[in-house]
């Protein structure tokens, strides 16, 4: 080789291999410029999320305060106005209250006037139930009524019949006592069905105990057996009256 040949070699070969070692140190360079400026991005992103973030939580955090705060004044004055409203409907039910118990307490003084009324009426006409009852209790029967007259009954036990057919209606088998105008003088009168064998004695003892026979007959056609009707009467105590009635009866066989 020539001498020039080998300088060239020698020192053009070592310029090219520093140059290739020059771009080399520079493609590692921009290499790593690039990966510093991707990590300054990406640092720059996480900042960027990150206050976001803080950002949306403060804003969440307000309106989740504020709405907290709405609602809170919303349910305040829901309970002050529901307050007020059945405060109203409390103070309307108690003047209703009070209308409507003074109308029934109005109501219920005028009817004890009335039933009041009504009792003395009938104490001064006739008798009250209650005496009524114990007059029924005197001939062990029942009160058939006791305004305006009071009017006692039990049926007589007879086997009896009306156009063949057996019959237990009070209007064919009474044994009955009425008493009228009160103040122990009482108008008192008496019937009873009778047979036709049992009429002389009962009419016997009535009239032995002071007490007036009416009438006596028949009620009833085609009847078996016969039977007849006795009426009997007396003014004063209806006590005295039924008692009387009843002993009568008994000493007669018709109980």
């Amino acid at each position: 080789m020539e001498q020039r040949d080998f300088w060239h070699f020698m020192y053009g070969g070592s310029n090219r291999h520093r140059e290739s070692h020059h771009e080399r140190l520079n493609d590692e360079f921009d290499v790593e410029s690039e990966s510093d400026e991707r990590q300054h991005h990406k640092r720059e992103s996480h900042r960027d999320v990150e206050g976001l973030n803080r950002s949306n939580q403060r804003e969440s955090h307000r309106d989740i305060e504020g709405l907290n705060r709405s609602n809170q004044r919303e349910s305040h004055r829901d309970v002050e106005g529901l307050n007020r409203s059945n405060q109203r409907e409390s103070h309307r039910d108690i003047e209703g209250l009070n209308r409507s118990n003074q109308r029934e307490s109005h109501r219920d003084v005028e009817g004890l006037n009335r039933s009041n009324q009504r009792e003395s009426h009938r104490d001064v006409e006739g008798l009250n139930r209650s005496t009524c009852r114990k007059l029924a209790d005197i001939i062990g029967g029942d009160v058939i009524t006791s305004d305006p007259v009071c009017v006692v009954q039990r049926l007589r036990d007879i086997d009896a019949k009306i156009l063949g057919r057996r019959t237990q209606s009070p209007l064919a088998l009474p044994f009955a006592l009425s008493f009228e105008n009160h103040s122990r003088n009482t108008l008192n009168l008496g019937e009873t069905v009778i047979l036709q064998k049992e009429i002389n004695p009962f009419l016997t003892e009535l009239r032995k105990r002071g007490l007036i026979v009416t009438a006596v007959h028949n009620h009833w056609l085609f009847d078996e057996p016969r039977l007849m009707y006795m009426h009997w009467e007396n003014t004063g105590d209806p006590f005295d009256f039924a008692r009387k009635s009843f002993e009568a009866a008994k000493e007669a066989g018709l109980f």
